[in-house]
């Protein structure tokens, strides 16, 4: 074979060989920087995926709840903070209401915002007696915000609409007309108000036979009917 050719056939051979090994280093190369790609994005989602997920949850708990996310120990603490009772004294005599944080913790912290407040509970009082039933008054002053949050319904009432309570019986005490406050009322009839099914907060009940007596003689003063039942005189409360 003459020399020229065996040159020229060496030489192609070459060019073969270098041709594979360039596309060999290509192929590596480009499998090289999606390794890279890939393992950025897996390295990416572990750093930031659980945070992410973790926000995520947060919100989504907040507006579930529609309020700020409560830590139960810190819940647990602020009900211990909360006075026990209150005291309500009255030209009549003073009524004693043991607080249910648990039934309506935001009213008795309403309540505990009253008690410490200087301000004097000028608008304070006892206004209507209606049949040896109903108690009622308000509680207020300007200084403190008004409680718009309603009770707590009970487990064994969970399927009744328009739960924030558990049935009323004597002496249980609650915000009037399904509201928040200030307008409250005593309950003082005999049985089970159970015609108001659980529409009512109740914050507080009386549990002394003192205090049931102290309200009891609320219906023995003058009253008026204006389709429901007033005291003539409005009765002033000072709070304990």
């Amino acid at each position: 074979m003459p020399i020229q050719k065996v040159k020229k056939n060496a030489k192609t051979l070459r060019r073969r060989r270098d041709t594979r090994i360039y596309a060999l280093c290509f192929k590596n190369k480009a499998l090289a920087i999606v390794s890279v790609f890939i393992f950025g994005l897996f390295c990416n989602y572990l750093i930031q995926g659980p945070a992410s997920a973790s926000l995520d949850s947060q919100s989504s708990t907040h507006y579930e709840n529609s309020s700020p996310l409560i830590n139960e120990s810190n819940t647990a603490q602020s009900v211990t903070a909360l006075p026990k009772s209150l005291t309500l004294a009255t030209s009549q005599g003073n009524i004693v209401i043991e607080l249910r944080p648990n039934q309506a913790l935001e009213s008795v912290q309403y309540i505990n915002a009253l008690l410490g407040s200087p301000e004097p509970c000028k608008i304070c009082r006892f206004y209507r007696a209606e049949q040896r039933g109903i108690l009622q008054g308000i509680l207020k002053k300007t200084d403190v915000p008004p409680n718009t949050v309603l009770g707590t319904c009970p487990d064994e009432f969970k399927d009744v609409p328009k739960c924030h309570g558990p049935l009323m019986t004597r002496g249980m005490v609650g915000w009037a007309a399904g509201e928040g406050g200030p307008d409250f009322f005593i309950d003082n009839y005999p049985r089970p108000a159970d015609w108001w099914n659980n529409d009512h907060t109740v914050w507080g009940e009386i549990i002394d036979r003192e205090s049931l007596v102290v309200v009891d003689s609320f219906f023995d003063l003058p009253r008026h009917t204006d389709g429901l039942t007033y005291l003539d005189e409005h009765v002033p409360i000072s709070m304990e």
